[in-house]
């Protein structure tokens, strides 16, 4: 999945095998509702 430049997303910081990573993002803008 990709985002555009200048999106506004919401995500929790999580401790991955290589530090720390985002996970559950959202988008905020309403151009999509997609979550990854």
């Amino acid at each position: 999945r990709s985002l555009y430049e200048g999106q506004r997303v919401e995500f929790e910081v999580v401790e991955g095998e290589k530090g720390p990573q985002a996970q559950n993002v959202h988008i905020l803008d309403g151009i999509s509702d997609a979550t990854w």
